[in-house]
């Protein structure tokens, strides 16, 4: 919990151009990526070190004032680990699939690079630093591996090279530097929230600040196995593109929260201080944080204006990734109970299947090798292979596999394999990046809420604490103004129901035993198939439990088709579909018998949280209050309705509404204007507006519609027929798009 530790890009970001930026002469930057060790200082690394340089060049900043440390710096032993070309194409074995790691030396032309050490670090704060002239920006990025430490969040670490800085040694640094000198880090390493707490005090107009990939107690995306290698991904590549298009750094960690498609939790200081402001006000008060962070919203949303900007980010992250936008931390903790189990049993899917797959190939090549000794002697000593044999060898097999897999008939099961692993893994992975927009809602609703702390009770030391923190984020690089439209645009992300149902789809069949292969002596007396094996243990309550399976019975396959692998039970097993009865032979006691097995679902169901709903589809079940004219009392056969979800604040809604008046004129169909805004604001509202307003308005105070329908941004459109259901539905408003309803 961050406590504890419709519109285009244009209009978004419209106003946060690097309009008056600091000045180049102003600004040094010091870039660090510590490495670790060789085998862990990926070229990704190196890639984020020459894109944050290539903006700095274009800014301006002289190299003179870039300070880079990295690995080992300049010493010629190779230090930056690499993937080298595979050896081999095609459905075999992990070890041999994967690319080989390959080494090389470390090199950015035109600079010199230092040794990523803590000395090295504390020579530069204490001489280098300490002549940079009043009034400068020091801008610190670092791209790296992070570990979270035992003591808390200031004990987090950076890895240097072979060794490690924690949050309170770059403290103790940053103290170093002149009273007037503002520091701004942008982070990406795992962990990196935690330096976030960094506290200095170096005199007035002195501030220290940042952003940071993810929270202080998680992984950022280059940990997880499903982003391990990607190119072009996460939090610092899109920070970059944020930079290089013009914007403003709280503008950038905007476009970064709504297009970050990692497990990432970008955060600012702000956001950390924030929440301790609040877990502070909350022990004074002696009440629940997640109270108080409620009513502080409850009271924001009666003046919605003030929050319109906080507003539309909670909504276009909700449309970025299909969720609905929260409005309290009670309804976000709902799904936040849901995704990590979902996300959980998605990956122990993904991991099955994996396994499965590995087991064939493993099997596969086995059956290979048999029939090609020579070239399979040469795959298993391919890591010592030199480069030139490793060509031969990969031109052999595979002028050779290719046809032998189709011969082998193996072509169609490897390929069903690999795609029910892939398919499983990319949905656990979306199913984490869900969980992480639900952090980064979190994240916004805190936000809101400390600022109407501090507009209500905050005090003038307070309220000037956070003035001066967030002066020191609004900051910019001074980069030509560019054309927004060059960011890449990210496809539609997609939903929930949507993954639920391919991983139903993917979800493997359940018996529910451990198992082993059969001893050879065994399989030898009772001239056993090659892929028997022996029960282990019975789960309780299971399909196998259910089938009368007992520890210590041989299972040697379906009548008539024996196992001929080790491990193929478990392949067997998964693709079968769940309730249909099948037969396995079986020895138990050195009798042979036959049993009924009925494989079973993969223990568990997925639960279910707010989508839009299909059109064609019926509307879910949804209750509202009225305001002013008169609501069906059912809505099927009540003729069809346009549901018109809006606020008073919305500007998008307002320039909506000659279009939509004219529309319900010309159609014949009534409107209903829904919100979840309190009654006395509406009653403010339409005191000071004339008319041009649907006839019929409608509250949703508990947000119950809102939620049924899986609203994440206003305006939406919902037109429902005569019969209840969703005959269209559309969010967001712009008067140069095509109108979105049907005439």
């Amino acid at each position: 919990m961050v406590l504890a530790s419709g519109c285009g890009f244009p209009l978004i970001f419209g106003s946060g151009r690097s309009a008056e930026p600091v000045g180049v002469a102003r600004t040094h930057a010091l870039l660090l990526n510590g490495g670790g060790s060789k085998s862990i200082n990926y070229a990704s690394h190196l890639q984020h070190l020459k894109g944050v340089l290539a903006v700095l060049e274009t800014s301006g900043v002289p190299p003179g004032d870039i300070t880079i440390f990295s690995s080992d710096g300049e010493d010629p032993s190779r230090d930056l680990a690499t993937r080298g070309p595979s050896l081999v194409v095609g459905p075999t074995h992990g070890l041999f699939r994967r690319n080989p790691i390959r080494y090389r030396n470390t090199k950015i032309p035109g600079y010199v690079l230092r040794p990523a050490t803590k000395a090295g670090l504390a020579s530069y704060f204490r001489e280098d630093a300490s002549r940079f002239p009043p009034g400068s920006t020091l801008f610190l990025y670092v791209t790296d591996h992070g570990t979270d430490g035992d003591d808390g969040p200031r004990s987090n670490r950076i890895s240097l090279w072979g060794e490690s800085l924690s949050v309170t040694d770059l403290e103790s640094m940053l103290a170093e530097l002149p009273p007037d000198i503002r520091v701004v880090m942008v982070m990406s390493q795992c962990f990196s929230g935690g330096f976030a707490f960094i506290d200095i005090s170096r005199g007035p107009g002195s501030e220290t600040c940042g952003y940071f990939s993810t929270t202080a107690d998680r992984l950022a995306y280059g940990c997880y196995p499903e982003h391990r290698g990607d190119a072009g991904v996460g939090h610092s590549m899109r920070f970059l593109e944020g930079l290089r298009a013009g914007l403003r750094f709280p503008q950038t960690h905007d476009l970064v929260l709504e297009t970050d498609r990692t497990p990432d939790v970008p955060l600012r200081t702000s956001d950390v201080r924030y929440g301790t402001l609040l877990q502070e006000a909350a022990m004074a008060r002696g009440q629940d944080e997640i109270v108080l962070v409620d009513e502080l919203l409850a009271q924001a949303w009666h003046n919605p204006v003030a929050y319109e900007p906080l507003i539309r980010e909670l909504d276009r992250v909700g449309v970025s990734f299909g969720v609905a936008s929260p409005r309290s931390l009670a309804e976000l903790r709902e799904r936040m109970e849901v995704l990590p189990v979902v996300s959980g049993r998605l990956s122990k899917h993904s991991e099955a299947w994996d396994e499965a797959r590995e087991d064939a190939e493993r099997a596969l090549l086995q059956r290979f090798g048999l029939e090609h000794p020579d070239i399979y002697a040469r795959l298993e000593s391919g890591k010592s292979l030199k480069r030139a044999d490793r060509r031969a060898l990969r031109a052999d097999f595979n002028a050779v596999f290719p046809g032998w897999l189709k011969t082998a008939g193996s072509n169609r099961r490897m390929s069903s394999l690999a795609s029910r692993s892939r398919i499983a893994r990319n949905i656990a992975s979306r199913m984490a990046v869900r969980e992480a927009v639900l952090l980064r809602f979190e994240a916004l609703l805190v936000r809101v809420a400390a600022q109407e702390y501090l507009a209500r009770y905050g005090t003038k030391a307070e309220k000037a604490e956070f003035a001066s923190l967030l002066a020191c984020e609004d900051f910019a690089l001074p980069i030509p103004v560019g054309d927004l439209r060059a960011i890449p645009e990210r496809k539609a992300y997609p939903s929930y129901e949507g993954d639920i149902e391919r991983a139903r789809r993917v979800l493997p069949a359940w018996m529910g035993i451990q198992f082993r292969p059969a001893e050879k002596a065994t399989k030898e007396r009772f001239d056993l198939p090659a892929g028997t094996v022996q029960v282990r243990h019975v789960y309780p309550e299971s399909p196998a439990g259910a089938a009368g399976l007992v520890v210590g019975d041989l299972i040697l396959g379906p009548p008539g088709k024996p196992f001929e692998e080790p491990r193929q039970i478990r392949e067997w097993t998964m693709f079968q579909m769940a309730g249909v009865e099948r037969r396995l032979s079986v020895l138990r006691d050195g009798e042979p018998i036959e049993i009924l097995l009925v494989p079973g679902e993969h223990p568990g169901a997925f639960p279910s949280l707010p989508q839009p709903p299909v059109v064609g589809g019926a509307a879910p079940s949804f209750s509202l209050e009225p305001y002013r004219g008169d609501l069906p009392e059912v809505w099927s056969g009540a003729g069809k309705h346009l549901l018109f979800f809006w606020a008073t604040w919305c500007a998008p809604c307002k320039a909506a509404l000659p279009e939509l008046m004219a529309w319900s004129e010309r159609t014949g169909i009534p409107i209903v204007a829904i919100t979840d805004e309190s009654a006395e604001r509406l009653d403010s509202f339409f005191t000071e507006v004339d008319g041009g307003y649907p006839a019929i308005i409608a509250r949703d105070p508990l947000r119950q519609a809102t939620l049924a329908f899986g609203i994440s941004g206003t305006p939406t459109f919902v037109l429902l027929d005569d019969a209840g259901r969703v005959e269209a539905f559309a969010t967001g408003y712009a008067a140069n798009r095509p109108w979105p309803l049907p005439e």
